[in-house]
């Protein structure tokens, strides 16, 4: 490298990164909503001392925990894939406008048991099973599976379930 071609400095924060928190144990009803604010950024944990996971878009759709301390923990779509972390209350509503970009979709499990799988096929392991009625995020089907972001045992999941079990749009 020569010494006209130098790399800017990498801009430090003061305070150290904190680490993210384990899933509430009260975490209560996930709730399907749109985000209003955006660009949002999503964090590792409930406030902006945590670092960034990742950012979504106004319009782009999320399933949120009831917030506590004015931060919900989410799974969310943005850039065409899931995201977990936390946002703030106020960057999303039950009632916002999806974006029309938007491929991804609330949906509820229309069967009790089906199986949250690790890949698009039974032979891939399960992380767990949802009840009937349980609310998801669905991303359009692939091959006769739908990637989907849902709650279960106390954490969000994001995996694949038969596109038959999916009762959206």
């Amino acid at each position: 490298m020569s010494e006209t071609t130098k790399k800017p400095a990498q801009r430090r924060s003061r305070a150290k990164p904190k680490t993210a928190l384990k899933a509430r144990s009260d975490a209560g009803t996930p709730l399907c909503a749109v985000f209003t604010a955006g660009p949002t950024t999503i964090r590792t944990g409930p406030g902006r001392g945590f670092e960034a996971a990742g950012e979504a878009a106004a319009g782009d759709w999320l399933l949120a925990l009831p917030a506590k301390d004015g931060w919900s923990e989410v799974a969310a779509v943005a850039g065409g894939a899931f995201i977990r972390g936390y946002v703030p209350e106020s960057s999303f509503s039950k009632h916002g406008k999806p974006a029309s970009r938007t491929r991804a979709y609330p949906a509820t499990c229309r069967t009790a048991g089906t199986e949250v799988k690790a890949g698009p096929g039974h032979t891939y392991g399960s992380d767990g099973a949802l009840d009937e009625g349980a609310p998801v995020i669905a991303m359009p089907r692939r091959v006769g599976w739908c990637p989907v972001a849902t709650f279960l045992g106390g954490r969000f999941v994001t995996g694949f379930v038969p596109a038959a079990a999916v009762k959206g749009r």
